[in-house]
């Protein structure tokens, strides 16, 4: 049995902070992806990943007990765009896919609620299960709600490099509870109700300035005057990691020939943000052979997409 599964991952947040005394975050999904081809024999119960999958090993081994999958062996090879440790939640996309690819050989559901379980009880993650931006304790999974769409914005990544523990940040970031973040996800929310992305992008903005007091970025401030000076309508920012975006619209793009970065910055990248969700590539199991469609992925961009 085999399965190949796709997981976007992120752009840091467009919001974290404490809300009734629980830190929870909106993620930021985007055009960059983890691939994984999961394959499932008879045996012993063997896990074979790549060394650096430790925690998508212990999710496996969470979901194989969780639905008594015994006698067999599971493979996985994979395929990914999202450097570790800098804000991509690699680690979350990477667990995910290959949950969802485990469940796909078994034949069996797997919910959105379910697969963050899992994921939250190895580290903290992301709410990349959803289609839709989800508001989420991303420590404990004890709240969630949805926000809403995806919008169909651009983002200039820049990534400096760097890595951030995303576990060993968690333990040591200590409640707060600012007035701010309940307006700032007031402000998000009702700008992607509205459609009103200027509103929409100064909330993303306003949380990753808020979180300068956290995890300081010694760029971020030359980052968003040049962003707002190239036409951006704001800022992005992981809030346990090194990366950051500029949110455009995607006619302004048009323009990107013109833009100017300052050095210290460097040349960013340009990325869509792009619904969440785990896409289903291939499945080949007791019920037989099927291929999907590539909801949301642009195959020819995507290196490693058949």
């Amino acid at each position: 049995m085999r399965a190949i599964a796709l997981c976007p991952g992120t752009c840091g947040e467009l919001f974290q902070g404490w809300l009734d005394g629980v830190c929870q975050l909106v993620s930021c999904p985007i055009g960059l992806w983890s691939r994984v081809e999961l394959s499932v024999s008879p045996g012993d119960g063997c896990i074979a990943l790549p060394p650096s999958m430790q925690k998508t090993e212990l999710a496996l081994k969470i979901a194989m007990d969780m639905w008594r999958i015994g006698g067999f062996d599971v493979s996985l090879y994979r395929n990914s765009q999202l450097a570790g440790s800098r804000g991509y939640a690699s680690s979350t996309a990477d667990i995910l896919a290959s949950l969802y690819a485990l469940a796909a050989c078994f034949d069996l559901r797997l919910s959105e609620e379910e697969a963050t379980e899992i994921a939250v009880s190895v580290e903290p993650s992301d709410g990349l299960a959803w289609s839709d931006l989800v508001l989420m304790d991303h420590r404990n999974f004890s709240i969630h709600r949805r926000v809403g769409p995806v919008p169909e914005l651009i983002l200039a990544v820049f990534d400096p490099g760097g890595e951030v523990d995303t576990v060993e940040f968690n333990k040591k970031v200590r409640p707060c509870t600012p007035s701010c973040h309940d307006r700032i996800l007031s402000d998000l929310e009702k700008g992607l109700a509205q459609g009103d992305w200027r509103r929409f992008a100064k909330a993303s903005t306003d949380s990753a300035m808020a979180n300068q007091s956290v995890l300081f970025k010694r760029e971020l401030d030359l980052m968003l005057s040049s962003s707002v000076a190239n036409g951006a309508l704001g800022i992005v920012t992981a809030h346990s990691g090194t990366v950051s975006g500029a949110i455009f619209l995607r006619d302004h793009l048009k323009n990107r020939g013109a833009f100017f970065w300052p050095p210290e910055l460097g040349e960013p990248f340009y990325v869509p943000m792009v619904s969440g969700g785990v896409r289903l590539l291939e499945v080949e199991n007791d019920s037989g052979f099927k291929r999907f469609a590539c909801s949301g992925v642009d195959r020819s961009a995507y290196r490693g997409a058949p």
